[in-house]
């Protein structure tokens, strides 16, 4: 199932449990004018079809502790990797461990991987990179802040649909 392949009422039910995974259909009923049956049938097809891959929490990073974001792109070393038997995704497995470390991901183009990351302050951050610049067959870093995050975009697919 593609986005453009969806209903817009299923858009509006993803919408709110994007939201609150925590509604009930009744709920979910009420905010989207959907009777429960329909909603429920949607529900149950977007888990179904892999869609919703689970319920999960949405925290706020600043109240914990670690409000800066940012995306930190990297670069393999590959005369490290020829001269080291072993695969760079290896990188990955290690890199994850990191605490400030959320999500890292290969990537084609110009950077082989991009990590995201949550510090506590732009200190953190700094220091973060330092590190990986250290990391054997890690060549060379770049790091975007994050201004401004924003979540909304199922909302605004919805909206575009209407």
């Amino acid at each position: 199932m593609y986005w453009n392949m969806l209903k817009n009422d299923e858009l509006k039910v993803l919408d709110e449990l994007r939201k609150d995974s925590r509604l009930s259909i009744r709920s979910l009923s009420k905010i989207t004018n959907i009777p429960p049956t329909t909603v429920s049938r949607y529900v149950n097809n977007l888990v179904k079809s892999g869609i919703i891959k689970r319920y999960s929490v949405q925290i706020d990073h600043a109240k914990i502790g670690i409000g800066v974001r940012a995306f930190v792109v990297l670069n393999a070393d590959i005369d490290f990797y020829k001269n080291n038997p072993g695969n760079e995704y290896d990188i990955i497995r290690d890199l994850i461990k990191h605490p400030y470390i959320e999500e890292c991901n290969s990537l084609t183009g110009r950077f082989d991987f991009i990590l995201n990351v949550r510090t506590p302050n732009i200190k953190e951050l700094d220091v973060l990179v330092k590190h990986l610049r250290e990391v054997p067959g890690i060549a060379r870093t770049e790091s975007f802040i994050v201004m401004e995050e924003n979540e909304d975009y199922i909302s605004k697919l919805s909206e575009e649909k209407k």
